[in-house]
């Protein structure tokens, strides 16, 4: 473990020790177990948390242990949980959408990417701004099946912020999606030029058809 890992682990042991009805710490303990990946520990410190105070950011990190192991039943339920403790939160129904369809509910999966959609067009109205969320909205709608609605909305999102590292992401989704394999290409690179992870777009199941694309591991794999 790296040494900073390991006082911050100390720390909020101790903490723990001296609150032990304190949920943030737990859920502070989950979360650097959880980078660390040791995800066995960072599981049991979540559902510590949530004994003392559920939260939907502890569910939702359960959600995603459960997402990375295939265990779809209990990711879904998860992320239920977390959409009730924070129903306004775009990116967990989005989460949402997406295990709903990993566990063949395809219905219920086009239910939460649109009330994805829905809250990020109501935040929108009250900041036009946000880059991010109006291509995450973007996304969504092209996870539903509407190609041309989403190309314009991520036009939309791209002339707010044209280097934001997760718009171009999104952007290069909506793209393949789209059938636009070139163009896709195009915005991961931009996308990991101006500060997204290569490691996560080496990985996003949403890119899988350009994973084994020479192209695309050229760009996160150099």
């Amino acid at each position: 473990m790296p040494a900073a890992s390991s006082r911050q682990c100390l720390c909020f042991k101790q903490a723990i020790t001296f609150r032990p009805e304190s949920a943030s710490a737990y859920q502070a303990l989950g979360t650097t177990y959880h980078a660390l990946g040791r995800i066995d520990e960072a599981r049991k410190y979540y559902e510590q948390a949530n004994s003392i105070e559920p939260t939907a950011f502890a569910y939702s990190n359960l959600a995603l242990i459960a997402y990375s192991q295939h265990r779809w039943s209990a990711a879904v339920v998860a992320y239920r949980r977390s959409a009730e403790l924070e129903p306004n939160e775009p990116v967990t129904w989005r989460n949402l959408g997406d295990t709903l369809a990993h566990a063949g509910n395809n219905s219920e999966a086009l239910g939460a990417y649109q009330r994805a959609v829905d809250l990020a067009v109501a935040q929108l109205k009250v900041n036009p701004n946000r880059a991010a969320l109006k291509s995450l909205q973007a996304l969504c709608t092209a996870k539903m099946g509407h190609s041309a609605q989403a190309g314009r909305l991520i036009g939309e999102a791209l002339e707010i912020n044209k280097a934001d590292g997760e718009v171009l992401y999104h952007a290069a989704v909506v793209e393949l999606l789209a059938g636009k394999r070139p163009e896709a290409l195009a915005f991961v690179r931009r996308s990991i030029d101006s500060g997204y992870s290569a490691a996560m777009i080496a990985d996003d199941e949403d890119l899988e058809p350009l994973h084994s694309d020479p192209a695309f591991n050229t760009i996160v794999k150099p």
